[in-house]
């Protein structure tokens, strides 16, 4: 069980290279594109902070040093920031595997630095199943049609994902906040690995991936029409203050 939500590390994946927003941000990384005059990346890392989680690594790759040079060690931010650069395509499971050494805890949270859920953190922990490798906090919501669906079991133990439906669908959704124990990295090669399709399947035959429903605000910037819906909607949620 996890106590003290400032004795855990959140990673955050930084290393897309967001084609599909390139017409609107195309001078710095995705998660730095401004909202309201402040990256995407500072909202995220103050809701963050409103839980006292305040060790982070960033694992950037390209435009690294709009993040880099921006975020710097997280001193301004009274936050400590570690860096894992990806120098090569390394997918979503390789990158955190190359960043294992910096990784002190047992548990760590994961998060996609282009989507936000505005969940309750403590409760997520607290209804996560303990014993499996990988919990991933779902949002139902009415419309799955650009994200695909999440399927579990009356137990919470996840069984399936499946792909986008063609039509107008609502489900539960996949929101890129992950939390993991440690050692599930020593099931992925430090290679080009998808945790989404190389090392989940594997886990639903093990019954180690579980899903918890919440409730909360949920925001993907990665196409241009969300993005500029971004403007509006994220400043106006309760999570941030930037007076750090």
């Amino acid at each position: 069980m996890i106590n003290d939500l400032s004795e855990i590390t959140a990673i955050i994946l930084l290393g897309g290279k967001g084609t599909r927003l390139a017409s609107m941000v195309s001078e710095v990384a995705k998660p730095m594109a401004p909202i309201q005059g402040k990256p995407f990346l500072e909202y995220l890392i103050c809701y963050l902070k409103s839980f006292s989680i305040n060790q982070f690594i960033f694992l950037t790759g390209h435009k690294h040093d709009s993040i880099e040079n921006y975020f710097s060690d997280g001193s301004k931010f009274k936050i400590n920031i570690n860096y894992s650069r990806e120098y090569a395509t390394l997918g979503t499971g390789g990158a955190i595997k190359q960043a294992e050494e910096l990784i002190l805890s047992e548990y760590f949270l994961l998060l996609n630095g282009d989507t936000f859920f505005e969940l309750d953190i403590n409760k997520f922990l607290k209804s996560s199943k303990m014993d499996c490798l990988v919990n991933i906090a779902l949002k139902h919501v009415n419309n799955a049609k650009r994200y695909g669906f999440v399927k579990k079991d009356n137990h919470g133990y996840i069984t399936q994902f499946k792909e986008k439906p063609k039509n107008l669908e609502s489900g539960n959704i996949n929101t890129g906040f992950y939390l993991m124990k440690k050692i599930i990295l020593d099931q992925i090669p430090l290679q080009e690995t998808s945790l989404e399709n190389d090392i989940f399947p594997q886990l639903i035959n093990k019954m180690q991936i579980a899903g918890q429903s919440l409730e909360g605000n949920f925001i993907d910037i990665g196409i241009p029409e969300d993005y500029l819906k971004a403007q509006e909607v994220i400043p106006t949620w309760t999570k941030f203050n930037s007076n750090y």
